[in-house]
């Protein structure tokens, strides 16, 4: 999986399918993530939310994690001059090593989709033990169940398609996520969708005990 050919005109495809939906969805829990500390932006792409978050929170200990050395660098042009609190990782998430209960605040937009039911799950165990109890998991992803499953489905299989041409992505289908996170100790807090529920924002919270 290499999204690097994608990177420079990815902002347009998105804008060509979804207009601003997308970054909609990026920006539901935006104000709940500019109150953390110390955040862990996984996949964060080309760093509109970054900048975002940023701006609402210039003082946020923020690092990123991405497989793609060019959306590394388009995330960096969101941000001219770099910030030192601000650190940038160009590696596997599934592979990175995580410190234990670090982060006030996990964020992954549009990321979870990338990955099989299988390495979903380990990615989530692991991430999950990087948040502090109380701490938030913020992610964005599609859906492809509820009502108007005889056309999201197709068009999630489209897309599909179009990243394993593209980019060379091998996974064929949306893992499921919720279960995953709520055996590594998390529960749903609030959550918003779009398009008939092909999109949804989603807030996690860390329990506590």
């Amino acid at each position: 999986m290499n999204f690097d050919p994608l990177a420079r005109a990815y902002r347009w495809l998105e804008w060509l399918s979804f207009g601003r939906a997308l970054e909609q969805r990026r920006f539901a829990y935006l104000p709940q993530c500019a109150q953390a500390t110390r955040l862990l932006l996984l996949g964060e792409g080309d760093g509109r939310f970054l900048a975002q978050l940023l701006h609402a929170n210039p003082q946020a200990q923020v690092e990123v994690i991405d497989a793609s050395h060019q959306m590394l660098a388009q995330a960096k042009n969101q941000l001219p001059p770099l910030p030192a609190n601000v650190a940038f990782h160009h590696a596997n998430a599934l592979s990175f090593p995580l410190p234990s209960a670090h982060y006030d605040c996990l964020v992954t937009h549009f990321f979870l989709d990338c990955f099989s039911q299988t390495d979903a799950e380990r990615l989530i165990e692991g991430a999950a033990q990087s948040l502090r109890p109380g701490g938030l998991w913020v992610l964005s992803e599609f859906s492809t169940t509820g009502a108007g499953a005889w056309w999201k489905a197709p068009l999630v299989r489209l897309m599909y398609a179009f990243f394993r041409l593209t980019c060379g992505l091998t996974t064929q289908r949306i893992p499921r996520y919720h279960a995953a996170l709520e055996r590594s100790g998390l529960t749903l807090r609030a959550q918003q969708i779009a398009w008939a529920g092909l999109l949804r924002s989603e807030l996690w919270q860390k329990n506590s005990n």
